[in-house]
């Protein structure tokens, strides 16, 4: 059942990715396509979610990070993972919109998009990065198989935050949890190359220097933004 369920996701994330980012076909930059996209495969995503069976069920929510029983198994907290990501990528376009700065423009997709449901929208893709990255523990496939992309994935995610923190309206749906999730992906990943030996990847290395950067520059902003509300006061 288990390899069944991943088999499942991969099936879904190929449609994720066709439907939504197939180059010349994909709806994601079509602002009035992919709202319907985005909101079918997240009812396809949560079928997958609903139908899993009690060995391999979870949890998800920052309430849950320090609860042991969110999950039932380890491969519960693999599949997780694959949700979480599968969830961050089909929300994407939304957050992609509105780093664009086309959510500031004229006409009625503007409007749409700057609904409170589509920054609830906004909020699900951050949401489900930031516990991608939280919820990331050391199974074993993933640090005797998926370590090189995982590291990348990882990377890509923080590059996300980052983003998103650039803009003082994405920055207000991203909780305090982000100002660890640097520190949390760099003991395992570093941990991880120590188990696997000697050479360390490259590929590896240079997501370890992107976590790095992306966090320092979360730091910054977060450190910015304490200062002007204390100068504010």
């Amino acid at each position: 059942m288990y390899f069944l369920a991943c088999i499942s996701m991969r099936r879904l994330l190929n449609r994720v990715h066709q439907l939504l980012y197939a180059r010349g076909t994909g709806a994601a930059l079509d602002h009035a396509r992919f709202p319907y996209v985005v909101a079918e495969l997240n009812h396809q995503l949560d079928e997958w979610r609903e139908v899993l069976p009690p060995a391999f069920a979870f949890s998800v929510g920052f309430n849950e990070l320090a609860n042991s029983q969110s999950i039932a198994t380890e491969h519960g907290g693999f599949l997780r993972q694959r949700y979480l990501t599968c969830r961050s990528v089909i929300y994407r376009p939304y957050l992609m919109w509105m780093l664009s700065g086309m959510a500031g423009g004229n006409g009625a997709s503007s409007e749409l998009l700057v609904s409170q449901d589509a920054l609830k929208n906004c909020k699900a893709c951050l949401d489900a990065c930031l516990l991608h990255i939280l919820n990331l523990r050391g199974f074993g496939q993933t640090v005797l198989v998926d370590t090189w992309i995982c590291s990348l994935s990882m990377a890509g995610a923080m590059l996300v935050l980052l983003a998103a923190c650039r803009i003082p309206a994405l920055k207000d749906m991203i909780g305090p949890e982000v100002l660890g999730a640097g520190d949390h992906l760099r003991q395992l990943l570093q941990g991880w190359q120590g188990v696997m030996g000697e050479p360390t990847s490259p590929s590896v290395n240079q997501a370890i220097r992107i976590i790095n950067d992306a966090d320092g520059f979360i730091q910054d902003v977060y450190r910015a933004g304490d200062s002007y509300s204390m100068r504010r006061q």
